[in-house]
This record gives structure tokens, sequence and C-alpha cells, in this order.
């Protein structure tokens, strides 16, 4: 984002993307292994693992 100011993430809004990933990924997993490709490619899961990810590198 152009312009935008950077600041870290409280550990707070930490616990709460951890909270959002962990609560959804079962159910949006399995919801990304039912479609074909055409479903996976902007499926929500694809931002769920990056997610995820992220919080692994950043909460170690």
């Amino acid at each position: 984002m152009e312009g935008a100011q950077q600041r870290a993430l409280t550990d707070d809004e930490l616990r709460d993307m951890r909270a959002v990933v962990d609560y959804s990924w079962a159910a949006e997993q399995r919801d990304f292994e039912e479609q074909d490709e055409d479903g996976r490619q902007n499926h929500i899961f694809n931002s769920l693992v990056v997610l995820d990810a992220l919080l692994r590198d950043l909460v170690q």
C-alpha cells in the first residue's frame, strides 16, 4: 500500500489473527480440497496458508 504508515502489530492483534486462522482452517481446507483447479485459484484457504506462515515467523 503506497503511502501507508507502518507499525508493529500488537500481541492482541497477533493473537486475534491466529484465532481467525485456527477457527477457519479445517472448514476452509476441506472446501479447498473439494474444488477443481479454478476453484482453488482464488480460494480463501490460500490466504489462510499465507497468514499461518506469517504468524509462525512472527511468533517464535
